[in-house]
């Protein structure tokens, strides 16, 4: 039985019902393009990028309405912006991605060990299956965004914003949420041991009663 820790707000229960996530769009039909061959500019449009490993910075370039297909990445892309996107078996371990901005995007078992996606901004994001430990979200704001089935162990989430987030089946492992507020979120069905978080961050955090128990402990009190 999930239980809720923390205050209510003044108005009643805390409201954790998701509005619908707005998700990729394609307007027009993808062309195939390469990473490493891109045009002069900073804004590409409805390409589809498939089977390559990228070694061209892509930092502060734009990219919208494209989709990624087992693409590894293995040069910077800080800054970059993503609207309207699908990654899909890509690889992004120890990256650097951090001040970057994805918008209706979907992240399909991808691989996300090590990478640093620190001050990023992700709206209208589901990320699905993927391999994300040791990675650094520390200082991302989320809103309408999901996790599912996604293992984040050792994962750095500090100093984060969740809004109108989902959280399904994760492994949170040892996940670090330093002065990162978890209220509207729901943990119950997900691995939540070890975890580093403040005490005043829990309230208005769902957890199954497992859980629960290992947050009392960490505010101190005995349990008999």
């Amino acid at each position: 039985m999930p239980v809720l820790l923390g205050d209510r707000q003044k108005t009643g229960e805390i409201n954790i019902t998701m509005n619908k996530r707005s998700i990729p769009t394609f307007e027009e039909e993808l062309q195939n393009g390469t990473l490493n061959h891109l045009s002069e500019g900073y804004r590409f449009d409805n390409l589809q990028f498939a089977n390559e490993t990228c070694t061209r910075d892509l930092s502060e370039l734009e990219f919208h309405e494209c989709q990624f297909d087992h693409v590894v990445f293995s040069s910077a892309c800080k800054g970059t912006l993503y609207a309207d996107a699908i990654f899909d078996h890509c690889e992004f371990s120890n990256m650097d991605f951090e001040e970057s901005v994805f918008r209706r995007a979907q992240f399909n078992h991808c691989r996300l060990t090590g990478v640093d996606l620190s001050r990023s901004v992700f709206q209208d994001v589901e990320f699905r299956e993927c391999e994300g430990r040791y990675a650094s979200f520390s200082g991302s704001t989320f809103k309408q965004v999901l996790f599912e089935r996604c293992v984040l162990a050792q994962t750095g989430f500090s100093s984060c914003k969740f809004t109108n987030t989902e959280l399904h089946d994760n492994d949170f492992t040892e996940a670090e949420f330093v002065d990162t507020r978890l209220a509207g979120l729901d943990f119950s069905d997900s691995l939540f041991q070890g975890i580093m978080v403040s005490p005043e961050d829990l309230k208005g955090v769902t957890l199954n009663s497992d859980q629960a128990i290992m947050c009392v402990q960490l505010l101190g009190i005995r349990v008999k």
